[in-house]
């Protein structure tokens, strides 16, 4: 049991570590600087890592800032309700993926300094 128990945490601080730092501080952000290699790193394994694009996270963490708590937030209790914000969070991740996939600007402007593509996986919509 004890295994399994630290493989779940390990997995946790991994995935918290990528989310927070990597994806949050590091691409959405520039609050940290990340060196080239981790950068790369970061593009080309962050969604195997943690189930999510980068670019597609980024893009959609900056439009919550951008329409903080106004019907364009795409994950704001206020509109969409306590235990709505999980359904809206994925309505709206699918949603900013095909966006970005489709190469809209209503997308492709919130992330212009981000200069890499979503995955692979998720440009041939094979995401399923």
């Amino acid at each position: 049991m004890l295994p399994i128990i630290l493989t779940f945490l390990a997995a946790y601080l991994v995935n918290s570590f990528y989310i927070t730092v990597l994806y949050h501080r590091g691409l959405a952000h520039g609050a940290v600087s990340l060196h080239p290699r981790l950068r790369t790193w970061t593009i080309l394994t962050g969604s195997w890592v943690t189930g999510i694009d980068p670019k597609a996270w980024a893009c959609m963490h900056r439009m919550h800032h951008r329409y903080s708590d106004t019907q364009q937030d795409p994950h704001s209790p206020w509109h969409l309700g306590f235990f709505g914000v999980i359904k809206g969070q994925l309505e709206n991740y699918k949603k900013t993926l095909i966006g970005l996939a489709k190469k809209e600007p209503e997308f492709t402007q919130v992330v212009s300094d981000l200069n890499f593509p979503i995955s692979w996986s998720n440009r041939k919509r094979i995401w399923w």
